[in-house]
């Protein structure tokens, strides 16, 4: 169509309008204006009687194609055809839409069936789709890699109000209840909602939504007046994307609704057996269903309005940092989530294709337990601990469980948007820092800073970023300087990680010498609290947990006695006797150089070997403080003063751990240095010592120092 006709037809239609002040409609007839609901309940049921009159186990082609000679025979109908998703669509001359959906559950697929098994998918789907790769990395050449995790944005939704939706009947798996328990285990305020016309327009400012329905796609054709206005000829039909709701229609539905219809946010849709055409009708103001009588095993299923993507943009919204799964057929196709994203959605998930009964109930119950950390239909052992979006992707690709391969081509599960999203905080691991009293916690924590506590009790956080937190860490000796350390954001709690405490005396005997008198004997006894992270974990979901080799140290408020007592020949004089002791405190970096008074221990944890290796210093000077009285022939010579003696166990020891981290009873003989030119034995000696707050879940439980539930 040129512009000069198209202005024509303006100038016309315009004057035709001013002058005879009628609907456009009236320009063209009946056949292109307005049809009353009588009517076009006459032609819904019309259509009905006709799916029953399909035979049920006949040609599903020859049977779209019957129905579509009838649809185009109507002359309601201004066009009809077959979406790119098997859909039968018509539409009305008014311009309101009805859509067929082909909605079958199908039986469950075996899974020890490798015939029908999912195919893994290892290879990440944007690689290959430029249109998706530019969607989310906004870059049109960016390979996708696990090390750009290390660059997303990583948020937990601002809102915790959780909406579950659900259009389908139990048939259909239910997967529905099982999502809103995951969410409300994850502390989400949730309300699951049938999903009727009213409550869709009440998804507001929601923080996580999922929306369990059919999906299919209709036409709205360019042959109609509007379209006069295109600036090029055979301007081409608009493709509608369409989610069933649970409202069905009726009379008086019909008058609540007429400005939602007029408008293109609702149209009709009707479910369609996979095997035939199914049968379909509409309820009469008194609720009576009209349809045709049929066999009995062909169960009637009736109109319903589906919602439009002009639905959500009208109703809709979404908070920051906030999660959408649409689980329904085909539910990822552009025109699909586009609505969605725009109304602030920062990820969304959907279907690129048909997704029958047993991935939609099994993979989206995987992908909510993943994001929260809770157990689901699929079950962990050991436990999970909460993944962001990205990883949980990248798992189920690895295990098939994005893909549906009942049609051809298979369903994929997809994911788009800017952001990393987390619906829990996640701790990895964390470690020590008994030098400055703190502790790092590494993980997945979002960019909003929460709080961190220890057996409940929140403890000051000096650096909140969204993969790491340093904190304060409370003495050893503090009931809260252990035990079970959580990050929680926004009432959304982490999973529980255990700060292991090990207390206990260690004594160390140094033999007689040939320094001072070789009768003088030298003990240290030390009380040691040792604290380390010494769980295995995930890295990635699915993992075998995994342990580390964790460094350690003595905490400060370990604390120990030094004492000589004894007698011998020394050069000074023919008799040398000592006695006396004193305190001997745990190394501090903070004190004075020439202070060498001290004792300590530095090492490592490895949980795998079940070993615990540590180097001790023991270390007694002229400056430490205490009562020594020292007796050369029988005069006393000074008193408060300590002997020039520096020992060091200069082997490392290796404490040997049981399956619940106790430290077996043990000693171990070795050399000392004497601060001289010569060298003594020493024996370093301890008896069990028990772990509190072992990584193992069911550890001690009749003890008030374990954790109940440990996720990895």
């Amino acid at each position: 169509m040129n512009k000069r006709l198209q202005i024509l037809l303006i100038v016309v239609s315009a004057i035709l309008l001013i002058t005879c002040s009628c609907p456009i409609s009236d320009l063209f007839g009946e056949s292109r204006g307005e049809i009353s609901d009588e009517r076009r309940f006459e032609v819904l049921n019309d259509i009905a009687a006709f799916h029953a009159e399909l035979p049920e186990d006949g040609d599903p082609e020859e049977g779209v194609q019957k129905l579509l000679d009838h649809l185009n025979s109507i002359p309601e109908m201004v066009a009809a055809g077959v979406a790119e998703d098997g859909s039968v669509w018509g539409q009305f001359t008014d311009g309101r839409l009805a859509v067929f959906v082909e909605a079958n559950p199908l039986p469950q697929i075996d899974d020890t069936d490798t015939q029908n098994a999912p195919t893994p998918s290892i290879n990440h789907p944007m690689q290959n789709d430029p249109y998706l790769h530019a969607l989310w990395t906004n870059q049109d050449n960016q390979n996708w890699s696990t090390n750009k995790y290390q660059n997303e944005t990583i948020n937990l939704p601002l809102s915790s109000d959780a909406v579950v939706v659900n259009a389908l009947s139990a048939r259909y798996g239910g997967e529905w209840n099982q999502i809103s328990s995951l969410l409300n285990e994850g502390m989400y305020n949730v309300r699951s909602i049938e999903a009727t016309v009213e409550n869709l327009k009440t998804i507001q400012n929601v923080g996580v939504l999922y929306f369990s329905t059919h999906g299919a796609f209709g036409i709205l054709s360019s042959d109609l007046l509007f379209d006069i206005f295109s600036e090029d000829e055979g301007s081409p039909d608009e493709r509608i994307f369409v989610l069933k709701t649970s409202t069905q229609v009726s009379f008086d539905t019909e008058r609540i609704y007429n400005e939602e219809l007029a408008a293109g946010r609702l149209v009709y849709i009707n479910l369609v057996e996979k095997a035939g055409l199914g049968i379909a009708g509409i309820r009469t103001e008194s609720g009576e269903l009209i349809t045709k009588e049929t066999e009995e095993s062909r169960t009637p299923l009736e109109w319903s309005y589906g919602i439009t993507q002009a639905f959500v943009r009208m109703y809709f919204s979404f908070s920051p940092h906030s999660f959408v799964f649409v689980s329904a057929c085909n539910s990822f196709k552009y025109d699909s989530m586009d609505a969605f994203l725009e109304k602030g959605a920062a990820v969304y998930a959907g279907w690129t294709g048909t997704v029958y009964k047993t991935i939609a109930t099994r993979t989206p119950d995987l992908v909510f337990s993943l994001l929260l950390g809770v157990e689901g239909i699929n079950s962990f052992d050991p436990p999970h601990r909460p993944f962001d979006h990205l990883h949980i992707w990248e798992y189920i690709q690895q295990t098939g469980e994005d893909t549906d391969t009942t049609d051809s081509p298979p369903a994929k599960l997809m994911f788009a948007g800017d952001e990393r999203i987390i619906l829990a905080p996640s701790i990895q691991m964390i470690d020590v820092d008994e030098e400055n009293d703190e502790i790092t916690l590494h993980g997945i924590f979002g960019e909003d800073e929460g709080e961190v506590l220890i057996n409940q009790t929140s403890i000051d956080v000096k650096e909140w970023r969204s993969d790491r937190i340093v904190t304060e860490l409370p003495p050893a000796d503090d009931p809260d300087g252990s035990g079970e350390v959580m990050v929680s954001v926004r009432n959304h709690d982490s999973n529980k990680v255990p700060l292991t405490l090990w207390q206990g005396s260690f004594n160390y005997t140094v033999e007689p010498d040939r320094v001072w008198a070789d009768g003088l004997e030298q003990i240290a006894e030390m009380d040691l609290y040792i604290r380390a992270d010494v769980h295995p974990y995930r890295e990635k979901p699915g993992e075998i947990p995994q342990h580390r080799s964790v460094l350690v140290s003595t905490a400060q408020e370990s604390s120990g006695t030094w004492s000589f007592e004894g007698s011998g020949t020394p050069d000074v004089c023919e008799l040398a006797e000592l006695s006396g002791g004193g305190e001997l405190p745990a190394y501090d970096p903070e004190q004075s150089e020439d202070i060498a008074t001290f004792f300590g221990a530095w090492g490592s944890v490895d949980g795998q070997t079940r070993t615990m290796d540590l180097d001790f210093s023991v270390s007694v000077s002229v400056f430490a403080g205490g009562e020594l009285t020292i007796t050369c022939d029988g005069v006393e010579q000074s008193q408060g003063v300590s002997l020039l003696v520096l020992d060091f166990i200069i082997q490392p020891v290796q404490l040997s751990l049981d399956g619940n981290f106790n430290i077996q009873e043990g000693q171990i003989n070795g050399s000392t240095t004497m601060g001289m030119d010569t060298g003594a034995t020493g024996t370093l000696e301890w008896d069990l010592i028990e772990a509190d707050y072992p990584p193992d879940e069911d550890t001690h439980a009749d003890r008030p120092t374990h954790i109940t539930q440990i996720s990895y």
